[in-house]
């Protein structure tokens, strides 16, 4: 079993939980959430980390060409890509959810992109940023992709909004956990 404690964990599109503990059992299943306030007791082996846990990336043009039967259903959102030259388009969403696509699900190539793009996506909320990157693809796709009680899943850490202020040059980095 593994336990991370950290300040912000995006659950869904519409949860984000604050100070909590997440437990994942031995086969990758999430076992429990648990609010900070609410442990009667602290076990040593529980993990603090420092940032925002989210699932995993999920790109929809990896996804697809992975299950060519899955049919893109990105017209209710602002899906942009940022693997290829085009302009990003960031300013005429027309208050639809943003995916950001990098056409890969490896965080080398998915932060070297990050890293390329980091001036516009710093005007963007970093919690956005993160959704547009893990959950809003996978409701595009209707496949799970939360954290909750019972689900497999692999999480990624992303920075604070704090450390991004301190760390201007850095651009926005994750990493799998």
């Amino acid at each position: 079993m593994k336990r991370y404690f950290c300040q912000r964990i995006i659950c869904s599109q519409n949860e984000t939980v604050l100070n909590t503990v997440l437990e994942i059992d031995d086969n990758g299943i999430i076992s429990r959430l648990i609010p900070f306030k609410d442990l009667t007791v602290e076990t040593s082996s529980t993990i603090a980390l420092n940032g925002i846990i989210a699932p995993e990336i999920f790109s929809i043009e990896t996804r697809n060409e992975r299950r060519p039967e899955n049919t893109k259903h990105t017209e209710n959102f602002n899906y942009q890509r940022l693997d290829t030259e085009n302009d990003l388009q960031l300013s005429a969403n027309n208050g639809k959810p943003l995916i950001l696509d990098c056409g890969s699900e490896l965080v080398s190539t998915v932060n070297s992109i990050l890293q390329k793009h980091k001036d516009i996506l710093s005007n963007i909320d970093l919690f956005e940023v993160i959704k547009a990157f893990t959950v809003y693809p996978a409701v595009a796709l209707n496949q799970e992709n939360e954290i909750k009680q019972g689900n497999p899943i692999k999480l990624t850490l992303w920075p604070s909004p704090e450390s991004l202020k301190q760390n201007k040059n850095t651009g926005i980095q994750f990493r799998i956990i």
